[in-house]
């Protein structure tokens, strides 16, 4: 029972803290809110990933990331993007049916995740590998799910770096505003800190909270995209993917049932291989 009551012992402690050291305040509510706490590889992640055939680490000026390759003789090469807290690992059943069918398949860790650099984690830190994967590795498909699909659509809108042939989205949330609001209840934030909240990461990153926006990215999407969501989803709704599947030009909706935001079920996986299989 006591683990219910950490978050908000949290949320109030920042809310105190902010009444007599906003700035402190707001430096740890954005270090909570930006530092994944989970991700990191288990014993578990690890056999699994000492599968791959090849691993090596992408450097950018932000850091280094690690990737992983599985088939690397494979015709068309896949690369899967994983979401908060998560790492390549999570990809394990996917990746099997891939390499089955053939493909060259490429995992890699965001940053502060897996097997990875870092402490903080941000779609503008995760385009950046993004980028660097795609020069690597050229990939005809590429698969996001959750901020991973968000930080593809990133890297679409603002890269001028290599295009896959076709994307999958999958249990994509669309505003950064969303999961600031998702975080804050969680901890019952105060709406001054907040708001402090909104302030830094203007002041860091140049571009206001609601610039952050997956749907204002895919915009500049024109490539043919899955788009998957599952109806007991609680972390992204389904109304941004239906307004993904409005904005895309060639897109195609799939709505799962019980599936949760994770995804992870043969029914996903048998989309990606279909959707992906009627590529020219």
């Amino acid at each position: 029972m006591m683990k219910n009551y950490l978050p908000r012992i949290v949320g109030t402690y920042y809310n105190l803290l902010g009444l007599i050291a906003r700035e402190k305040a707001t430096q740890k509510a954005f270090d909570l809110f930006s530092q994944p706490k989970i991700g990191r590889l288990t014993p578990m992640d690890q056999v699994f990933l000492s599968t791959a055939e090849r691993e090596q680490m992408l450097i950018s000026a932000s850091g280094q990331v690690k990737a992983y390759e599985w088939n690397t003789k494979g015709v068309k090469t896949i690369l899967l993007l994983h979401g908060w807290e998560s790492n390549s690992a999570r990809w394990a059943k996917l990746i099997r049916l891939l390499v089955q069918d053939g493909h060259h398949v490429v995992a890699i860790d965001a940053p502060a995740h897996g097997g990875s650099e870092g402490t903080h984690f941000n779609m503008m830190l995760y385009g950046d590998f993004i980028d660097v994967a795609h020069r690597a590795f050229q990939p005809y498909f590429t698969v996001g799910h959750s901020v991973g699909g968000g930080s593809l659509a990133y890297y679409l809108s603002h890269y001028n770096g290599p295009k896959p042939e076709r994307i999958a989205l999958l249990g994509v949330p669309s505003e950064l505003e969303q999961m600031l609001q998702y975080y804050a209840r969680i901890i019952g934030l105060g709406t001054r800190n907040v708001q402090s909240l909104r302030e830094y990461i203007l002041r860091h990153t140049g571009r206001a909270i609601r610039y952050f926006s997956v749907k204002k990215f895919c915009n500049n999407i024109k490539l043919p995209t899955l788009i998957v969501h599952d109806s007991e989803d609680t972390v992204a709704m389904f109304k941004d993917s239906e307004a993904y599947h409005k904005i895309i030009p060639v897109s195609e909706l799939v709505l799962t049932n019980g599936l949760g935001h994770s995804l992870q079920g043969a029914e996903v996986y048998q989309r990606i291989r279909t959707f992906f299989s009627t590529a020219a």
